[in-house]
């Protein structure tokens, strides 16, 4: 590790050693180091080589996901300089939820799933007072918008060039559901969302509870839909629980900002597939038009 690195880590914690991953941790995530500081506590050091993805989560841990949670990672501070980009948590117990889902059985999964919704909604609940855009959390201007509308025409435009890759069905009802956006969503407000929030980054410990969410760096201003959409393709009592804990019920898988939402992302989500020759990709998006079938209006 860089001694300039070291130097900031031991401002931070004190004396520490890297210590190797014994209990799983946190999966393909193989941009974390393990710590043990001279107290015995237990770190994650996170780098990048993405310095947006760094400025995202920095802000998010430093200004967005400040209060006191046990489920959410402490922040300790970010460093940057030259190409190290990181930052510095404490380290939550167990694994991912992903790496180990297939332990658990309904009553367990659908109390991870409740305790997650509540996150998500809590998360939200404490910045609602700063959500006054849509769009990024880097503060660059030029990345933000003032309405839902012009947020979510940014985000999916860019697909209508590709649409000869679809079948004609579902091109006309990207268009429509596109065309539909300035009507639908004209006084949406804004709420923070964690596009990234799945299985792969809920830690769970070895007496099968949540411990916390990791990776923020896809935190953003958006739309209540896109946490929503979370959960869409789980089974049905699994998005009940966490619909539950979010505080919602599943009226709005029928309402029409829903429903619009994910005919966009399920189009759009196929066409990146198709257009990058991602198999994984177009399945997702597939499942994710079905489901806009089941639930439309």
């Amino acid at each position: 590790m860089e001694p300039l690195l070291c130097r900031w880590i031991e401002s931070k914690i004190g004396t520490f050693i890297i210590v190797s991953d014994l209990e799983g941790g946190w999966g393909t995530h193989n941009n974390i180091r393990y710590l043990m500081g001279a107290d015995g506590r237990n770190y994650c050091l996170k780098l990048f080589d993405n310095i947006k993805k760094w400025k995202v989560e920095s802000i998010a841990y430093n200004e967005l996901l400040n209060f006191e949670s046990e489920l959410i990672p402490k922040y300790y501070g970010g460093f940057s300089y030259g190409n190290i980009n990181a930052i510095l948590i404490s380290r939550l117990k167990g694994q991912t939820l992903a790496s180990r889902i297939n332990e658990f059985d309904d009553s367990y999964k659908k109390s991870i799933f409740y305790e997650s919704g509540k996150l998500s909604r809590e998360i939200e609940d404490k910045n609602i007072d700063k959500a006054n855009w849509f769009g990024a959390l880097n503060l660059d201007i030029s990345a933000t918008y003032e309405t839902a509308s012009e947020y979510l025409k940014s985000k999916f435009y860019k697909h209508i060039a590709f649409l000869d890759v679809v079948d004609t069905d579902l091109a006309e009802l990207y268009k429509k559901s596109f065309n539909l956006i300035d009507k639908i969503y004209i006084e949406e407000p804004p709420v923070l969302v964690n596009e990234d929030n799945t299985v792969r980054n809920w830690m769970v410990d070895s007496e099968n509870r949540l411990t916390g969410i990791v990776d923020f760096e896809y935190l953003t201003w958006g739309i209540k839909a896109q946490t929503v959409s979370a959960v869409v393709l789980k089974d049905e009592y699994i998005i009940d629980a966490y619909f539950k804990g979010y505080g919602v019920d599943r009226d709005v898988l029928s309402n029409i900002k829903y429903t619009n939402y994910l005919a966009l992302l399920g189009i759009s989500t196929i066409i990146y597939g198709k257009v990058n020759n991602i198999d994984k990709a177009v399945f997702l998006g597939n499942r994710l038009i079905a489901k806009y079938k089941g639930n439309k209006i």
